[in-house]
């Protein structure tokens, strides 16, 4: 440890993932979505016509996609990859959604 008056670093040997850079954008939307009361409407307004979605909800590929197009990730993979560590704090804290068992963050196969 590094101490300071104005700064103080601490150091680990454990690997500890880096929050990305585009978590900060993605929380400004969330929240302004969250405010307009605009999440509400897509959830109650928005219908899945397929069948075999499981527990997903529209709010989840909503999620999923904002932080998808937000990140800047060159791919899908790539951006389930650097969210997997942020996976309860993303969808649970951001989106208001409570952690879907069959959400984890993978990759879709195919």
């Amino acid at each position: 440890m590094i101490s300071d008056s104005c700064l103080e670093v601490h150091t680990s040997p454990l690997d500890r993932p880096s929050v990305p850079a585009w978590f900060a954008e993605v929380v400004i939307v969330a929240r302004h979505l969250a405010k307009k009361e605009l999440l509400d409407l897509f959830g109650q307004q928005v219908r899945l016509t397929r069948g075999r979605f499981g527990s997903y909800e529209p709010i989840d590929f909503l999620a999923l996609l904002i932080g998808y197009a937000i990140s800047g990730e060159r791919t899908l993979a790539d951006f389930f990859e650097r969210v997997a560590p942020f996976g309860i704090a993303f969808h649970g804290a951001l989106w208001a959604r409570q952690p879907s068992p069959s959400l984890q963050f993978e990759p879709p196969p195919g």
